[in-house]
């Protein structure tokens, strides 16, 4: 999966999204979905109003990471979080909801987390349930995501070593000259 975009102050404006699915003897050809000013067309062709937030397959995870940055008081047990989403097949709003504060272990040692998971779990429509444990002290970044199709078969991804940081300019860090 590959989202790109713009970073706005409201966060992630995707631009496009492409998914292409390898397999062991053959490898699909991309399927994409591409937002075009107020509208997103999906791979079909089919074409719908693009609503400010709106996310694809890929960005969705950055994006509530940036609103859980921006405002932590989302991230509370209890909280939903609502976004709509443009995938392959379907424009969608999702309900996120923020299960428990938990505590994981991983590479990097006990990790403080908040799990979250759509309210909506079905793989129907090729849309894969995906859970999400969220990590404040790593700048609410997922370190955790659990994908389950069935009771057999999922996806287990957990970050296994801290995120490389950029350090920040001196210059970049002053705060804005005052024009008065």
């Amino acid at each position: 999966m590959i989202s790109a975009g713009t970073i706005t102050p409201a966060g992630l404006e995707p631009n496009r999204f492409e998914q292409v699915n390898r397999l062991l003897i053959k490898t699909s050809p991309p399927r994409t979905v591409v937002f075009e000013g107020d509208e997103v067309v999906l791979d079909s062709g089919a074409r719908f109003s693009r609503t400010p937030g709106m996310q694809d397959g890929a960005s969705q995870f950055i994006q509530l990471s940036y609103q859980f940055t921006m405002r932590p008081d989302l991230l509370r047990p209890g909280k939903t979080i609502n976004m709509d989403l443009a995938l392959l097949k379907r424009v969608e709003k999702i309900a996120y909801d923020v299960v428990a504060e938990q505590v994981l272990s991983t590479p990097l040692g006990d990790l403080p987390t908040f799990h979250v998971k759509p309210r909506k779990m079905s793989a129907d429509g090729g849309v894969l349930p995906v859970e999400i444990w969220f990590a404040p002290g790593l700048q609410y970044l997922p370190v955790r995501v659990l994908v389950r199709v069935d009771d057999k078969t999922f996806m287990d991804w957990q970050m296994d070593r801290a995120p490389e940081q950029t350090p920040i300019d001196p210059e970049d860090a002053r705060p804005p000259l005052d024009p008065r």
